[in-house]
């Protein structure tokens, strides 16, 4: 070290900068304090809870509104309401949205294929807006279609009042919602390979001559498996993720809202995600065509009693310390009338850990059930 290295000059900004990080820090801590952790982190099929902390705590979602934006497109294009080549013209208002932004221009239009990838990898504001506007026609009938879709979903919790997640303008109210309906509303973007397409972009250059930007996800290609699905950040929300990844045929969803930093949110979410998949296992806990009753009593048939047998596999994930306490339970009427066409549902079966439903399947009828002629009815009378 040189005495030009401990100057006095160079000592004050050293010192200046260990008290601007001292402040950063504490201001952290002062927020983390005031705004618990909210987590959780589900089993994508079923929607067993693996893990929660402060899951219901209803909190603004900031961008990560815009996973509704995607669940309603993929209902749009899946019905043909509009397609990837719907062209999205941006008004002067989308063009004025803050905060990230692709930097639209009032009166150009894109195909919604190219507008979509902006909000997946650049969290777009202008974009969304844009599309909101587009497609729906107007800004209330959009929010309508979110908060009818929200009640769909079960996310008794949320409430939409953006498009884009932005904080709201003076007279306006927040979206608000809970990690756990955050996490509901992950799990029907999961069973949609079009919404996963979109979202394990890993970057983006919304113009030939732009530099990527590289999607706001940082655990894409950093944490085996991950293909999604959207981050958010405001100062009243904090840092968010709702994080998914597959391995072995097991999906699971984090959601973490209120982290005090960026990279906080990246690390709560992968380690988590690390943690239940270490934890949970897989099984098969029925066989199709599998004969899971006793007898049924057939009316007027051919045969006096058949055996149902379930209709397909039940494979459930559950943690494998809870595999022994998966149970099986039948719906089964205690007699049937023949004539039935062979696999005609007549009741169900369904896996259950404790009181939570897994997975259930039909009850069906093994093969055709033949009325019985007049005369065999009569000896058997």
């Amino acid at each position: 070290m040189t005495k030009e290295d401990i100057s006095p000059l160079n000592i004050a900004r050293i010192i200046r900068v260990l008290m601007i990080v001292a402040a950063v820090l504490y201001g952290a801590a002062l927020w983390a304090e005031g705004n618990p952790l909210s987590v959780i982190c589900v089993e994508s099929e079923t929607g067993l809870v693996l893990h929660e902390e402060n899951a219901d705590i209803v909190r603004p979602p900031a961008s990560m509104v815009k996973l509704m934006q995607l669940l309603l497109l993929e209902d749009g294009i899946a019905s043909g309401t509009f397609s990837l080549d719907s062209p999205i013209r941006v008004s002067e208002f989308a063009k004025s949205m803050g905060g990230t932004q692709v930097f639209l221009n009032a009166g150009e239009s894109h195909p919604l294929r190219e507008m979509i990838p902006a909000v997946t990898v650049a969290s777009a504001n202008d974009a969304a807006q844009a599309i909101c506007e587009s497609l729906w026609g107007s800004v209330p009938a959009y929010l309508q279609a979110m908060n009818q879709r929200a009640a769909q979903l079960g996310m008794t919790r949320t409430v939409f009042h953006s498009a884009h997640g932005l904080p709201p303008a003076r007279g306006q109210e927040s979206d608000m919602t809970t990690a756990r309906d955050m996490a509901q509303l992950a799990r029907d973007c999961c069973r949609r390979p079009q919404i996963l397409s979109w979202t394990s972009i890993p970057q983006l250059a919304f113009r030939p001559k732009d530099v990527p930007k590289h999607s706001t996800n940082k655990l894409l290609g950093r944490l085996a498996g991950c293909d999604g699905l959207k981050t958010g950040y405001t100062r009243a929300a904090g840092f968010c993720i709702t994080a998914t990844a597959k391995r072995n045929d097991i999906r699971l969803i984090c959601v973490v809202m209120g982290e005090a930093s960026n990279r906080g949110r990246f690390d709560t979410a992968g380690a988590m995600l690390e943690k239940c998949f270490a934890e949970v296992q897989r099984v098969r806990v029925v066989q199709g065509g599998s004969y899971l009753t006793r007898p049924v009593t057939i009316v007027n048939g051919e045969e006096r009693a058949v055996r149902m047998a379930a209709q397909d596999d039940i494979w459930v994930t559950v943690k494998a310390t809870d595999v022994p306490r998966l149970e099986t339970f039948t719906v089964c009427p205690e007699r049937v009338s023949a004539p039935l066409s062979g696999q005609a549902a007549v009741g169900e079966v369904r896996v259950q850990l404790g009181e939570v439903v897994l997975a259930r399947t039909p009850l069906v009828t093994p093969y055709d059930l033949v009325e019985a002629t007049k005369s065999a009815a009569l000896c058997v009378r």
